[in-house]
């Protein structure tokens, strides 16, 4: 199977211009021996950052919100059966990771509303 398929790019620019140039790019496929051309996608993922092509960082936010808010809610439901240091331990595990992964990226380039969804989740678990 070609890797050519998983290939994508981005064209970055302002979101306060609209893009008027939308180039085409072909790679070839060794398999198919032809040029294939690649799809322009909104963002791409890199190293597990999402990074979006206005370069606000909202896709990645809206990721880590989805992932971590999944996890809470599992925690949520295992606080009554499972030892406070197990939930700690979880919460470490599964939570943590996210939010402190690409954290020069969320963290500091991100808008003030998008970071306060993070910090609203991540308030949830004094609740647990």
């Amino acid at each position: 199977m070609s890797n050519i398929k998983k290939s994508n790019y981005v064209v970055f620019y302002p979101r306060q211009k609209t893009n008027v140039y939308q180039p085409t790019i072909k790679m070839f496929d060794n398999n198919l021996q032809q040029l294939v051309s690649l799809d322009c996608k909104h963002y791409v993922k890199y190293v597990g950052v999402l990074i979006d092509k206005h370069l606000n960082w909202k896709c990645h936010i809206d990721f880590i919100a989805l992932k971590i808010s999944k996890t809470i809610g599992v925690i949520s439901t295992l606080r009554h059966s499972v030892p406070f240091n197990v939930l700690n331990c979880l919460y470490r595990s599964l939570i943590i990771f996210y939010l402190t992964y690409g954290i020069l990226v969320a963290w500091v380039l991100a808008a003030k509303s998008q970071i306060n969804k993070l910090l609203t989740l991540q308030k949830a678990r004094t609740e647990i």
